[in-house]
């Protein structure tokens, strides 16, 4: 049986780099979705919180979860980082995934498409894929937050546990901390593959003569 995979980019702004590099994610019937974190109630699409909208983008078609951020103080969501709040509506709005993409929205795949490394883990079926990944100990992991994959029952785990975490440390938030308890299973991305030494956003400056099918998340 097929898993159900969502890829969703996270941003504040909306802008052509951005859609282009949406674009390039396509692959198979992934669902592909930008997710915005509308601060300064910018879309007024619907009076909804927290809602999917189909619109169109620099002439493309993009699917638009928009909340605002009534719902995130409604739902008392201190506890969670900003990182950890997304993955938080994601894995509500779209239950019926199996794993989740999570990809910052500067960060840039030099090739026309992610294909080829969206079919090198399709059918590795790790809760946790995580790059530049560093052990702080046997169960506590920290990874680059340009680009990860977890699965459903880890998200689920993941807010729980960051809830947990924050009553017990008196408000603090730990972002991009991953817990990895001996039921979930992690693996590593292909580091090489995987960039994050520049300081250049590369979706929004494209620099590049030459496609080498590499991953660059600029450090800004």
């Amino acid at each position: 049986m097929n898993k159900k995979t969502l890829v969703f980019i996270k941003t504040d702004e909306l802008f052509s780099g951005l859609v282009d590099e949406y674009q390039k994610l396509k692959y198979k019937d992934y669902k592909i979705v930008l997710v915005y974190k509308d601060l300064n109630n910018v879309y007024e699409l619907q009076n909804d919180e927290f809602y999917l909208e189909n619109i169109t983008a620099f002439g493309n078609p993009v699917n638009f979860l928009v909340i605002k951020p009534d719902l995130y103080n409604k739902l008392r969501l201190d506890y969670l980082s900003y990182e950890d709040s997304i993955i938080y509506f994601v894995s509500h709005y779209f239950s019926e995934y199996d794993f989740y993409w999570n990809l910052e929205s500067n960060v840039y795949m030099n090739s026309s498409s992610y294909n080829e490394f969206f079919e090198k883990y399709e059918n590795n079926n790790s809760d946790i894929l995580l790059a530049n990944c560093h052990e702080i100990n046997s169960d506590l992991y920290t990874a680059s937050d340009g680009i990860f994959r977890i699965s459903k029952n880890y998200a689920e785990y993941l807010i729980k546990n960051k809830k947990e975490t924050w009553q017990n440390s008196a408000g603090r938030n730990f972002p991009l901390e991953f817990d990895k308890p001996s039921q979930f299973s992690l693996d590593i991305l292909d580091e090489p593959n995987i960039s994050e030494s520049f300081t250049i956003n590369f979706t929004a400056s494209r620099i590049f003569t030459h496609q080498d099918g590499k991953i660059y998340y600029p450090v800004v």
